[in-house]
């Protein structure tokens, strides 16, 4: 049983006919990567237990066919609403599934308006298919995590004080790339001295000193994954205070491994890392 399988039997437990997703303004690209592996920005996934439809533009159609083996459908001109209406008329639906939270209040109402079928919210079905990840997924996770990591080695060599927060960023991105990655997985964050103690800095024009501690926040997107990496630096020497925080977080976190099971949830592993770190 596949993932659409898999979505599909979830589903039809609230009557659900087929299940629309919807992939423009960036809105659910990952959902339609992970049902039919197709990259572009603009894609509308129609799946169904007897077909899979990708409908695209033109700027697509080739890219499509090479990453889906769903049936691709072009899109070229009008209104796309009315596009989809005349597609969705030729399939006997009373209920379609959409990815509610993932589109806007604009497309919504466009749906309800053009469609005229009654809409079932899947949001939780999916989420659930992705919170637990196959095996090819956490190989493709460990490869971006093995990349990002070897880029920060690559970056630490050239580290050196008198660097601004944003050239040392833009380093690790650039060697992230050359390593293969399609991308950063998010901004990446370089925060030096007072500027690491805020919890999402953005890289500045400061000035990286000696002795003073460094925070990274970065990842890799490879494969349609990506990595998330957290790592404290200091070029020269610590202080006191700072090595014995650093040695307590430390502690904090291999007795939250030490814990990690199948099961446990997030927050009960966060207890036992704050825990410790208050006693």
């Amino acid at each position: 049983m596949d993932r659409v399988d898999k979505l599909m039997e979830q589903a039809e437990s609230e009557n659900v006919d087929a299940v629309m997703i919807i992939n423009f303004e960036n809105s659910s690209k990952a959902s339609s990567f992970y049902f039919s592996g197709f990259t572009g920005s603009f894609s509308i996934l129609i799946l169904h237990r007897d077909f899979r439809k990708l409908i695209t533009d033109p700027r697509y159609t080739e890219q499509a066919k090479k990453e889906t083996n769903f049936e691709i459908v072009e899109y070229r001109e009008g209104d796309v609403f009315d596009f989809l209406k005349g597609i969705l008329d030729e399939l006997p639906l009373k209920k379609l599934g959409i990815e509610e939270s993932r589109i806007s209040l604009h497309v919504y109402n466009q749906l309800r308006e053009k469609l005229g079928v009654e809409f079932v919210a899947v949001d939780k079905y999916i989420t659930l298919l992705r919170m637990s990840k196959d095996e090819e997924e956490i190989r493709r996770i460990r490869e971006a995590v093995k990349l990002a990591e070897e880029a920060f080695r690559q970056t630490l060599e050239i580290l050196k004080p008198g660097m601004k927060e944003k050239e040392v960023a833009a380093y690790l991105e650039y060697r992230m790339k050359i390593l293969g990655a399609e991308s950063a997985a998010f901004e990446t964050i370089v925060a030096s001295g007072w500027r690491s103690a805020l919890p999402h800095g953005r890289a500045s024009d400061k000035k990286i000193e000696k002795n003073e501690p460094i925070v990274f926040d970065f990842g890799a997107r490879l494969n349609g994954y990506s990595s998330d990496i957290t790592r404290m630096v200091c070029i020269g020497e610590p202080s006191d205070d700072f090595k014995e925080i650093h040695s307590i977080v430390s502690e904090a976190q291999d007795r939250a491994l030490e814990k990690a099971r199948a099961g446990i949830t997030g927050k009960e592993l966060d207890n036992v890392a704050r825990d410790f770190i208050s006693s």
